[in-house]
């Protein structure tokens, strides 16, 4: 079974370098632009999304004749106080700067830690493969952090969290082995794909 995760296109606030997580922005005209310059797919017939729009328009433009399925378990991570905030916003905020140093893993004030991200992330993913017993191609349209969590879940290696980051229209193309997955839980292989470009194997 092969498995694609796609960052969705950039939105005003990706290109501010704000933390972008609940607030559910639009995908900017440049976003939106490389997305449809990446061409249709009309190959795929289903694509799982989270419910903000960004990932859903995403979809839609890759992906014109599939029918999106949203799931909240696939939203961005919560950053609470943080939200629609850039660095240099919070270059002076105590807080900020224990979460920082903390490498992002306690809660945002008000929001969310990265193992919060994953207790709903993970399930939901592991819940889609027990589903899909006669599917050969899974793709999901999501989030950076929802990315990152499930790769630092499942692939076999020994990457930091931030490791697993890709930028907008970026994402992971995955093999992963049905039978052995229930005891492994574990990808066979991986490859990152880079922004704009629909890894060649999605449409073979």
């Amino acid at each position: 079974m092969r498995v694609f995760l796609y960052r969705h296109a950039a939105t005003p606030g990706n290109t501010d370098k704000k933390y972008i997580g609940v607030t559910d922005e639009p995908l900017s005209a440049s976003g939106e632009n490389l997305a449809r310059a990446i061409g249709p797919d009309l190959s795929v017939q289903t694509v799982y999304t989270s419910m903000l729009a960004r990932t859903q328009e995403t979809a839609r433009i890759l992906f014109p004749s599939a029918r999106l399925i949203a799931l909240p378990a696939f939203n961005e991570m919560d950053f609470g106080k943080f939200e629609g905030k850039s660095f240099s916003d919070l270059s002076n905020n105590a807080s900020y700067q224990a979460w920082i140093d903390s490498r992002c893993i306690s809660a945002c004030p008000g929001g969310e830690s990265r193992d919060d991200l994953s207790r709903r992330a993970c399930p939901a993913f592991e819940t889609l493969i027990s589903n899909a017993v006669d599917c050969r191609d899974l793709v999901i349209v999501t989030h950076g952090g929802v990315i990152m969590a499930l790769m630092h879940c499942y692939a076999r290696a020994t990457a930091s969290y931030f490791d697993w980051h890709v930028g907008p229209l970026g994402g992971y193309s995955i093999c992963l082995d049905q039978n052995t997955w229930p005891s492994t839980r574990r990808f066979e292989s991986y490859q990152a794909f880079k922004k704009g470009v629909i890894p060649p194997c999605l449409r073979s």
